[in-house]
């Protein structure tokens, strides 16, 4: 049995996973993609999560995870009625499928199992854990203590355990380059 099973191995379920293994715990994280997997988008670091992976990861975002332009010096956040919210702070911008898998490689070095092209089908509470059934060319079930869901906005484990539609706001990056 598991401690705990992490969906998703993004960056906040490659930073709990490697979290919880340094602490000794018997994790799986789950990945539904093959690593590196494509994201349709760059990333955006702000500062603050630039120190949180030097904090996390003891070391800088890697040069290879780095988009081109990689400085970045905010964002603007336009709403449906034209209305412009600046944010403007030092960051980064990366590839996410880089950034993504350099964070999933440190939570395995760190004891982290890591289970790619598998997806979760489901979750069932037992007493005390839950039933965990997944998919990676055959369905077959594990246990663990808890489950931390952490695929992101349109993850589909949240949508077969929460009742409710979701809303969804559509976003987009553009880059001013200057020569």
């Amino acid at each position: 049995m598991y401690d705990c099973i992490i969906v998703g191995a993004g960056p906040a379920g490659s930073t709990a996973a490697k979290t919880l293994a340094e602490k000794g715990f018997k994790l799986l994280l789950v990945e539904k993609f093959k690593l590196p997997r494509y994201k349709s988008c760059s990333g955006i670091l702000i500062k603050k999560t630039m120190d949180l992976v030097r904090r996390y990861f003891g070391e800088d975002t890697p040069q290879l995870a780095l988009c081109a332009p990689h400085e970045n010096r905010g964002m603007i956040f336009t709403t449906d009625k034209g209305i412009e919210h600046r944010f403007e702070q030092e960051g980064l911008n990366v590839w996410r499928s880089f950034f993504d898998n350099w964070l999933t490689e440190k939570a395995s070095e760190r004891g982290a199992e890591v289970r790619e092209c598998t997806t979760v089908i489901g979750c069932e509470e037992k007493a005390d854990y839950v039933a965990v059934t997944l998919y990676d060319a055959k369905t077959y079930t594990v246990d663990a203590r808890c489950v931390l869901d952490c695929e992101g906005v349109v993850g589909s484990l949240q949508r077969k355990l929460c009742a409710e539609s979701q809303e969804y706001v559509t976003t987009f990056q553009s880059f001013k380059c200057s020569a």
